[in-house]
């Protein structure tokens, strides 16, 4: 029979040899996944970007030499490290076209990069992109906990295993969101979601400036879009947002910005929140779009 001194470091010896084929495993499958994104960033050579949130996400279609990278909830500091990485890996895509809109500079999206919704829209995006845990962690350092290490590792090996179910969305547009319509109700709570506090998001302003100078850097135009809004939302934006938001983009440094957020489309083609546009309107509005972006950049 053992005694607890013997007990505890035969403990401790399986502690860490568990500890050193997790730590293995995990280098392994970020070696894998750093050549999954190489060869998804390749792809992305010489392409029109669409990058942004949900609202691009759902709103713009993909159309000959377009790629849609958005995702739902992303702010301008995980399209920053899309951008980073997509570079960094040698593709130079030949314009972007990125998400301005009002809520993107509300103060809101600062929930998203430094509050309580960060984890949720940073681990499966910025574990992908190669960013290591506490290469992350010491960005934000709250973050720095034992069940997201764990987290990462789970994700990092899955994701190395099964690429087609993980990872950074590089590219595969898709808005099923048909048989649904502008709710002035659901408008309400989003509208009280986005404009509850007043002011502007510190944390995002600051990163869409890093994807600019990022941009600039790099030589790759960028041209901003604000989507359309139902007109329901737009009558019901508190007073001196959209001249808050105009005053932001006239002095940021891009290429172009374009103005959709009063394009006139019905109800019908808008989710009920009246501020997404669901699988009519997204068609119809990347029509319009794309039908008069040979102007740009």
């Amino acid at each position: 029979m053992s005694t607890p001194a013997q007990f505890i470091t035969k403990a401790a010896h399986i502690a860490g040899i568990s500890l050193l084929l997790i730590l293995l495993a995990n280098h392994i499958a970020i070696e894998r996944n750093i050549g999954t994104m190489e060869r998804a960033c390749a792809r992305l050579d010489g392409k029109v970007l669409v990058c942004g949130d949900s609202h691009m996400q759902k709103g713009v279609q993909e159309s000959g030499n377009v790629v849609n990278i958005s995702e739902s909830a992303e702010s301008y500091w995980l399209t920053y490290l899309k951008l980073s990485a997509i570079t960094e890996y040698g593709a130079h895509p030949d314009w972007i076209l990125l998400g301005i809109g009002h809520h993107n500079l509300a103060p809101y999206y600062d929930e998203y990069i430094d509050g309580p919704l960060a984890a949720a829209s940073l681990w499966d995006d910025a574990h992908f992109l190669s960013y290591s845990y506490f290469m992350l962690a010491a960005r934000h350092p709250g973050t720095l906990t034992a069940k997201g290490f764990i987290k990462e590792v789970r994700f990092n090996v899955a994701t190395a295993l099964w690429p087609d179910q993980g990872g950074v969305i590089l590219g595969g547009y898709s808005n099923e969101y048909t048989p649904a319509h502008s709710d002035t109700r659901a408008t309400d709570v989003r509208l009280a979601q986005q404009y509850s506090h007043p002011g502007t998001s510190v944390s995002n302003l600051r990163w869409l400036d890093s994807v600019i100078a990022l941009c600039q850097r790099n030589e790759i135009p960028i041209v901003g879009l604000s989507t359309p809004t139902s007109p329901y939302y737009r009558q019901n934006i508190p007073p001196g947002v959209a001249h808050s938001t105009k005053t932001l983009i006239d002095t940021r440094r891009i290429d172009a910005f374009i103005d959709y957020s009063d394009l006139d489309l019905p109800d019908s083609m808008y989710l009920p929140d009246g501020d997404h546009l669901n699988a009519r309107g997204a068609q119809a509005f990347s029509q319009i779009l794309w039908g008069s972006s040979n102007q740009y950049p």
